[in-house]
């Protein structure tokens, strides 16, 4: 659509669905050095694809996914794929 960044099929309207940085305002933040160094964030979920690379292909220490347990399976590999019926 004219005058819209829209990119994504079946989204209608001028938004910043494409741009969570700006939606979340994380860009104030970076102009006063704030970049969140040495903060970690928690989430509890199905399970992750860390295999994906925007959340840097791999799991453990020095990873951007250090830690998860898969607490249904007793396992410490939190993966889940939409492929084996997981969230992802």
């Amino acid at each position: 659509m004219p005058g819209t960044n829209i990119t994504q099929p079946f989204i209608v309207g001028d938004t910043e669905v494409n741009n969570p940085l700006s939606m979340a305002k994380v860009n104030e933040l970076h102009s006063q050095g704030i970049k969140g160094k040495g903060v970690r964030i928690a989430v509890i979920d199905t399970g992750v694809d860390y295999r994906h690379p925007a959340l840097g292909g791999c799991f453990g220490i020095g990873c951007k996914i250090e830690f998860g347990y898969d607490f249904i399976n007793d396992s410490p590999d939190p993966l889940a794929t939409c492929i084996d019926g997981g969230h992802g």
